[in-house]
């Protein structure tokens, strides 16, 4: 990465299309100009840039780009900013579709990007870099990774008091401890949020209110705290538009909050109501009351209505998540095995298992294999049992997600006692211990 003088990116533009100078003369300017501006011995002034951008768009269209008197005229601190963000949006397709083997090229662009603003003392810059350097962590389950870059950018916009990306970082945040099981700090960060769109006039206000609300609420189900869910799906329903996209979620979590009370009837009385507006619940959305309606129908024994939900959900798959597949196959897979038909969830597991591999979903992917692991110990093949924990434990090293491992001791445990292997279930046990006690 070079930052050119005016009179270099001049020079380079018009190298890069095969033009000599005369071939950019015209009345209003002439050779010697040209040669003065490209040898950074003249200034150029926007009536120049102007008729130079004209002379190089006269052939530059033809590549279908146009140069802008702007783009020529641009300081170099100007055009650092703009590699940056320009360097940013070609890695786009690497950090929203992370594929493993590719992390190495993706730790090493941002390296070199962040020392490249750096050099330049570009610190808003450095804090968009952490930000989608951030992202890209949480987008490969690495949430603590991800929590130090978002704080790392929260200190910048907290400096300059842009309060519109410090609620946004806010909600990232919380978004990362909620991933993690923290949900009372998540609900911290959510808190900050909602605290910022009440006393401050920030750029989408309502958006990032909305948001917060949705997101406490999660929090509040996820902690068994239903009157507190009860209270924000009341605050959000008296402020949300109707028939917002995030009223519908809000009141999916309200029937969520209702099956895990037991009250089935309301919880059944919602779905039914969110179903009946059909198309104008999003698609993914929709997937969810299915998804949720299935659970409902398990906690009442009802398998052959569960199964029916699960694959009414399939028709939802949408564009926006069409890597959702793999969670219903996941759920599909441990129905059937709930209803005893094993080939069936077997069946279903090893579709799940080539999907989540090829879509690099790495929770989905683990949960199948755990499934599989749980269908060989009923049938006292442990030796299989043991293997499938073997590749578990090998994702979960591969991709750093650390909290699942303890998940996958307990279950050698369970294997090592079954079998009667009692050194290796003691050693197993030391291990969980060495993680510490669970959150």
């Amino acid at each position: 990465m070079r930052v050119l003088s005016t009179g270099e990116k001049i020079k380079n533009l018009r190298k890069g299309i095969g033009l000599k100078q005369e071939d950019i003369v015209s009345d209003e300017i002439t050779r010697s100009l040209i040669s003065m501006v490209e040898n950074n011995k003249r200034n150029l002034t926007y009536k120049t840039a102007k008729v130079i951008a004209g002379e190089l768009n006269k052939y530059y269209v033809n590549l279908g780009k146009e140069i802008t008197p702007d783009l020529l005229l641009e300081s170099e601190v100007e055009q650092a900013q703009r590699i940056i963000r320009e360097r940013l949006d070609e890695m786009q397709q690497l950090l929203n579709n992370p594929v493993p083997g590719n992390e190495f090229q993706v730790e090493e662009s941002f390296e070199k990007l962040m020392k490249f603003a750096e050099e330049w003392k570009l610190d808003e810059m450095v804090a968009v870099l952490h930000e989608a350097k951030g992202k890209y962590y949480y987008k490969t389950y690495q949430y603590n990774e991800a929590l130090a870059e978002f704080f790392s950018s929260l200190e910048y916009y907290l400096q300059k008091i842009k309060y519109n990306k410090v609620a946004y970082l806010y909600n990232l945040i919380g978004s990362c401890y909620y991933q993690l099981d923290l949900f009372d700090q998540a609900l911290v960060y959510y808190d900050r949020v909602y605290d910022i769109t009440l006393i401050r006039d920030i750029e989408d206000k309502n958006k990032l209110r909305d948001i917060s609300l949705k997101n406490k609420i999660s929090c509040y189900r996820r902690l068994n705290r239903y009157d507190r869910v009860v209270e924000f799906v009341d605050i959000f329903k008296k402020n949300s538009q109707k028939e917002d996209r995030r009223l519908y979620e809000v009141l999916l979590i309200e029937a969520t909050n209702f099956q895990d009370i037991g009250n089935y009837s309301k919880a059944q009385k919602i779905y039914d109501s969110l179903i009946k507006k059909g198309n104008l619940v999003p698609s993914g959305t929709m997937l969810l009351v299915y998804e949720n309606y299935a659970e409902l129908y398990q906690l009442q024994n009802q398998y052959e209505k569960s199964l029916e939900c699960i694959q009414l959900a399939y028709q939802y798959i949408d564009e926006e998540k069409p890597n959702y597949t793999a969670y219903l196959f996941l759920n599909e897979a441990r129905l059937y095995h709930k209803m005893g038909k094993v080939n069936e969830a077997t069946s279903i597991i090893e579709k799940g298992l080539i999907l989540s591999e090829k879509v690099n979903k790495v929770d989905v992917l683990f949960d199948l294999l755990m499934l599989k692991y749980q269908i060989y110990l009923d049938e006292a093949a442990y030796l299989e049992a043991e293997l499938e924990l073997k590749n578990a434990e090998k994702i979960i090293i591969e991709n750093k997600i650390n909290d699942r491992l303890r998940d996958v001791f307990l279950r050698y445990i369970e294997l090592y006692c079954k079998n009667n292997q009692l050194e290796k279930c003691s050693l197993y046990i030391r291990k969980a211990k060495e993680l510490g006690k669970p959150n």
